[in-house]
């Protein structure tokens, strides 16, 4: 009897002793103070994925079959490693303040947003400071030419700008196929006519997300449980503590499809900057191959036709961030091919004189 009170007393001592491990394990974790492989830091922090609507700084609109960013919200995001805090404007947008008018906005994807710097250090506000005006970041994660014209459409036109640059990057034409199957994007090469080109009150679309946090209670139980969350990324990865999913590469033809698709969006677009007398200008970013050359690939090529064909002003930022073959490290975080806060400021400099040359005045 002794020796069974004792075998009870020692696995009521393991058992307590185990949870008040996960207890502090779980409570650090929360904390973000103990160090991890940024994989799977990235799993639990990067705040991206609607899925997650715990930290998701965006939903689905279901009118647009894109992601929103939600209004008013704070958090702290985590991605390859790089922290910084998310704040947005009541449309959603990576602002510090809400405005009703704006002179310029900005749009195009994570590089335009500022993945990996905080606010203070984007492309957006550096321009703000370099032109003396006031300046909308409208840059999305994930974004591509699908979300620059819904965006323009419905964020960017209420805001009453004068200038609109519109920021490309080399994986854009991924994007598009990302976000549109491969018969929407016929469709709107041939019509222009999609979800992304409907013009909806942003009321209304912000009205769209069902709540920043889950309803049911055990989803919301898992997704506080980052012990559990932890465990359970490693069992679907293994053991490899770098393993990131695999994505299937688009073959040459989707990406001719996806290039038409731009050029196409892009003319509607236009279009639309030219009735509300909005004048667009484009940039375009190269890619930086491993071995730090720039790769300018079918995305850079597609806006190069679609500049000439519509008659806009386009700037390579790549010239303002390394040398003519090669990028200049400083202006890219390590370790993957975001702009650092060097980078962020440096293409705001060259932006700021093509904005001064190209639209002239932009001040009221």
């Amino acid at each position: 009897m002794t020796a069974r009170r004792s075998r009870r007393r020692e696995l009521s001592a393991l058992v307590l002793g185990t949870l008040a491990a996960l207890l502090v394990l779980e409570a650090t974790l929360h904390t973000r103070l103990l160090p991890l492989p940024w994989p799977l830091e990235t799993h639990l922090f990067q705040c991206y994925t609607p899925l997650d609507e715990l930290h998701a700084i965006s939903f689905g609109s279901p009118s647009l079959g894109l992601p929103l960013g939600r209004p008013h919200l704070r958090t702290r995001c985590s991605v390859n490693g790089y922290g910084w805090r998310h704040e947005s404007d009541r449309w959603g947008m990576r602002n510090p303040r809400d405005r009703d008018h704006v002179e310029v906005v900005v749009l195009g994807d994570s590089q335009v947003y500022g993945q990996g710097v905080e606010e203070d250090q984007t492309l957006a506000r550096h321009l703000e400071r370099e032109l003396g005006v006031s300046v909308a970041n409208l840059g999305r994660t994930h974004a591509g030419p699908p979300h620059h014209l819904a965006l323009f459409s419905n964020f960017a036109l209420p805001l009453r700008p004068r200038v609109a640059i519109v920021v490309f990057f080399e994986n854009d034409l991924d994007d598009v196929l990302e976000y549109r199957p491969l018969s929407s994007i016929r469709r709107f090469v041939a019509t222009q006519r999609g979800p992304e080109a409907a013009l909806i009150p942003r009321e209304r679309l912000l009205a769209e997300d069902d709540g920043a946090r889950p309803g049911h209670f055990w989803r919301a139980l898992e997704q506080r449980m980052l012990v559990y969350r932890s465990l359970r990324y490693y069992a679907a990865r293994g053991l490899d503590l770098t393993a990131f999913p695999e994505r299937r590469e688009p073959d040459a033809q989707d990406r001719t499809l996806a290039a038409q698709y731009l050029e196409s969006a892009t003319s509607l677009l236009a279009r639309r900057a030219r009735d509300h007398r909005i004048r667009l200008l484009l940039a375009s970013l190269n890619g930086v191959a491993p071995d730090g050359r720039w790769r300018r690939g079918p995305t850079g090529e597609s806006v190069v036709r679609a500049a000439a064909a519509l008659d806009l002003p386009l700037i390579d930022l790549s010239s303002c961030l390394g040398e003519p073959e090669r990028a200049d490290p400083a202006a890219f975080l390590d370790r993957d091919h975001h702009l650092s806060a060097e980078g962020h400021r440096r293409a705001a400099k060259c932006l700021g004189r093509f904005v001064r040359e190209k639209a002239g005045n932009t001040s009221p």
